[in-house]
């Protein structure tokens, strides 16, 4: 979905009203009558503008409203899908483009089954079935080409992208999220973990913490999830100011909660691992 300004604005056409009536939105041919009469090739640039262009012309019928907005919002467009028609899930974009077999290429990383996987694309409308269709065919044949991260480590099992990743100084940082049923106690954990990628080749993991970034440890995280036995932290935004970062996440899927720390810390700290997680020295800074 693509919009210019944040801001609903609705464009009234003769194939719209059609549209609302083959729904059954008009009770009586007067109501369609009254739209088509006042507001056929109108713009109104809010909810407000509209309602009042609908009261004047007689029509305050909250359904016709709601109906005409779902048909006639060009504020904000929608292109549909832009993962394959499967399991997919986590997509974020990264903040820059990359220099890909020779061409600058978008990166977005998604999820299948239980990796985090990364594909590059020239434009968002070249992400269609035919694209999928040939990605898919690939992936099959070599997964590895495709995969950004697996799970490693005991607390990982099915991964997935937190927030969309940001630049540092050191390289691109990507948070993301995990989940592992703990087979004892039957919950499923949600956690954060992170790694630096490089700045110019976001297939190349240079720096990986081997435990959790943030746990479930809050009463609301452990116990006010959804569905019984899960307890979540789930990271999906991210901020710098100031060189503080801010990661938000979901919290028991009832609060949104942040989580601070200066940004050179946490820089610092994971990259006195290696990209498998090994400790590079102890004297790292």
């Amino acid at each position: 979905m693509t919009n210019k300004n944040f801001k609903n604005e609705y464009k009234i056409t003769a194939e719209a009203v059609e549209k609302v009536d083959q729904q059954g939105g008009f009770k009586f041919e007067s109501e369609k009558a009254a739209v088509k009469e006042n507001l056929v090739g109108k713009t109104f640039n809010s909810d407000a503008a509209l309602r009042e262009a609908l009261s004047k012309a007689g029509i305050n019928n909250m359904s016709i409203e709601e109906q005409l907005k779902n048909v006639t919002n060009v504020g904000f467009v929608k292109h549909g899908l832009i993962g394959p028609n499967m399991d997919d899930k986590d997509t974020v974009i990264f903040p820059k483009k990359f220099m890909i077999d020779g061409k600058e290429k978008y990166a977005m990383t998604h999820r299948l089954g239980t990796d985090i996987q990364i594909a590059y694309f020239d434009k968002v409308e070249d992400l269609n079935k035919e694209y999928w269709d040939k990605y898919l065919k690939e992936y099959k044949k070599d997964k590895s080409k495709y995969t950004l991260l697996s799970a490693e480590f005991g607390w990982e099992e099915k991964l997935g992208a937190g927030p969309p990743p940001i630049e540092t100084k050191d390289g691109l940082l990507y948070v993301y999220h995990t989940s592992k049923k703990d087979k004892k106690s039957g919950n499923v954990v949600y956690t954060a973990g992170a790694v630096i990628l490089d700045k110019d080749n976001p297939q190349k993991v240079l720096h990986r913490i081997p435990h959790p970034l943030i746990i479930p440890t809050n009463k609301y995280e452990k116990h006010l999830s959804i569905i019984p036995k899960v307890h979540v932290v789930f990271p999906s935004g991210i901020a710098e100011k100031d060189g503080t970062l801010f990661i938000y996440a979901g919290g028991g899927d009832k609060f949104t909660e942040v989580f601070k720390i200066k940004t050179d810390d946490l820089l610092n700290y994971i990259k006195k691992f290696d990209a498998k997680g090994n400790l590079i020295s102890p004297k790292a800074n």
